[in-house]
């Protein structure tokens, strides 16, 4: 079985902070958008929120008022998941475009739901391209395809982890959509023995 170097995203892939942004937005500003929705593209376009109402939210959800990690909750099955990759002997990142302040919350709570990984923010780098060069990174996992793009031809196996706010992105031949962390565990297991 070949072992792999694997990246993974933290909003969107880990911790469904999409669902968090959607409590949020509705407990805060009266909107109710759904969490499939909630990435910013989709939200200014579909007039949700204006582009300042957006990062209004993620200020008020990833800086301002912190207890709002205290409602975040993983991505269903990534802690179990996450463990099965750790115990088959596969090396795990997280790679996060968080600001330093927001990844010491992600931190934060990493550590209390039990995650055994480290996160990397691009503190010192262009990009998540280049963290995951620095890493040596196999398999790059991430919601948003602006930042598998550019993967391409850098790491060998690209996942798309597919919410509605994804689904017009025309992954092509080299990144792979996958719908759940149940998904994820049996295609990585399927490429370690080939």
């Amino acid at each position: 079985m070949e072992i792999f170097r694997i990246g993974l995203d933290f909003d969107g892939v880990i911790a469904n902070t999409p669902a968090l942004k959607s409590i949020a937005a509705k407990e805060t500003i009266g909107v109710d958008i759904p969490p499939e929705e909630m990435l910013a593209k989709n939200v200014i376009e579909k007039n949700f929120l204006t582009m300042d109402e957006y990062h209004a939210l993620q200020q008020e959800v990833y800086f301002e008022h912190p207890q709002w990690h205290e409602q975040l909750k993983p991505m269903p099955d990534a802690q179990k998941s996450i463990q099965h990759l750790l115990e088959d002997g596969h090396t795990l990142f997280c790679i996060t475009s968080r600001t330093p302040e927001a990844v010491s919350l992600a931190r934060q709570w990493i550590e209390r739901e039990g995650i055994p990984i480290e996160i990397y923010d691009m503190s010192g780098h262009p990009s998540k391209t280049s963290v995951v060069k620095d890493l040596d990174v196999d398999v790059f996992i991430d919601d948003d395809p602006q930042y598998l793009e550019p993967m391409v031809g850098v790491v060998e196996h690209l996942f798309l982890f597919s919410w509605s706010y994804n689904q017009a992105y025309d992954e092509g031949e080299r990144i792979k959509r996958t719908g759940s962390w149940s998904d994820i565990l049996s295609r990585i297991k399927k490429i370690s023995k080939s």
